[in-house]
């Protein structure tokens, strides 16, 4: 029984679904991140904090060193030049000590995230 005027067609074919592009990744795995970042961020802290504690005050004076012999060595530069020329050889005189510093920083993240660390080890 056909009705009349209507012609017939194939039957649609059904539709795939889209994927959500607006989708967020697992809660589990953000909150595993976060963790993460948080950890090894609390370890440089930590390391810094024990430099500061330990060799802090040296750390100081080879900076303040470093400022005043590059000051020395700017002296007659025009101001922008000077200020950029300042800042390179200031970094350059006290490099061994932000090295050491950032072995305690670097040194306190690795100890911290290593697994089963407490703190009688």
């Amino acid at each position: 029984m056909t009705t009349q005027g209507a012609s017939p067609t194939a039957p649609a074919a059904p539709e795939r679904p889209r994927p959500d592009v607006l989708a967020y990744p697992s809660p589990t795995t953000s909150r595993f991140l976060i963790f993460l970042a948080a950890l090894l961020s609390a370890g440089m802290f930590v390391g810094n904090w024990v430099h500061n504690q330990v060799l802090g005050d040296e750390w100081l004076a080879v900076a303040a060193r470093c400022e005043q012999a590059a000051l020395e060595q700017t002296a007659t530069q025009p101001a922008l030049a000077a200020a950029i020329a300042r800042e390179k050889a200031a970094a350059r005189c006290r490099a061994v000590a932000d090295r050491r510093r950032a072995v305690f920083a670097f040194g306190a993240q690795v100890r911290r995230a290593r697994p089963g660390w407490s703190c009688s080890t």
